[in-house]
């Protein structure tokens, strides 16, 4: 692996999968300098699927950028099992985020202290930009975690999920209450994936709080996924998507239409 060379160690490991039904080997490769109580931002490298690849960067290049960016990386190799395709990747998707983030069930990467509000599953040729900003409300920052094919052959077409968690977007205690893998599910599909954070600050009180206010957030990030779209190679189709707290955003999204009056500035 090519990105061995950018990090402290690398170490292998095996892990039960529900799709194959068998072990998946895996390899951990940790960013430089780590810190022994630092919280790793951890990505899940996806290879080998039978899901066809969207993205044709080459994985080596791919892995290397996001050990470089801090990110510890595990790399799961699935060798073109059959079944390694949507929907039934899902399955091993969930799987994944419990085994790693639920404190009571934790199996994979125990030996690392992993920053489970910033876990990320990727499909092979797919890269992860985070923390774009779209919206500001007062002192908080409005971003989004955006997780897309890289040099497809093609533009590709996005899932903008508003996130249920109030606090952090990509909050994998969230994820796993709602057994939530509609983003990662959507990127084995050949979607690309954003999370934005909840328009209401917290702590949630309801969805008026405040109006319109939430419209314009809403709004100004679909503008910036779309201003994004000939960078990262998205082809302008937007779908809104949410569980829980973040549903009703996405049924606001799809009744206002381009209502003026709920443009904001």
């Amino acid at each position: 692996m090519t990105c061995a060379a950018l990090s402290t160690s690398a170490a292998d490991l095996r892990w039960h999968s529900i799709v194959t039904g068998g072990e998946i080997a895996g390899a951990v490769v940790l960013p430089a300098a780590t810190g022994s109580n630092q919280a790793l931002a951890t990505v899940v490298y996806l290879k080998n699927l039978s899901a066809p690849r969207v993205g044709q960067e080459p994985d080596e290049t791919i892995i290397a950028d996001l050990v470089k960016q801090g990110h510890l990386v595990l790399v799961l190799d699935y060798e073109r099992h059959p079944r390694a395709i949507a929907p039934d990747m899902n399955a091993d998707l969930l799987k994944l985020r419990r085994d790693i983030a639920d404190a009571k069930n934790k199996t994979l990467l125990t030996n690392f202290k992993i920053d489970v509000n910033h876990l990320f599953i990727l499909p092979e040729g797919f890269r992860v930009k985070r923390d774009v900003e779209f919206a500001r409300d007062g002192a908080r920052v409005l971003a989004m975690d955006i997780m897309y094919p890289s040099k497809p052959r093609q533009p590709v077409p996005v899932l903008m999920e508003i996130t249920c968690d109030n606090v952090n977007r990509m909050g994998s205690a969230s994820l796993l209450f709602c057994h939530d893998t509609l983003l990662e599910g959507g990127q084995v599909a050949g979607f690309a994936a954003a999370m934005i954070d909840h328009p209401v600050p917290p702590p949630y009180k309801g969805i008026d709080d405040p109006m319109p206010q939430n419209v314009h957030r809403l709004k100004a990030a679909v503008r910036t996924l779309r201003a994004k779209g000939a960078e990262l190679g998205f082809n302008g189709q937007i779908g809104a998507i949410g569980f829980s707290r973040g549903g009703p955003m996405a049924a606001l999204l799809a009744v206002i239409g381009d209502r003026s009056d709920l443009e904001p500035d």
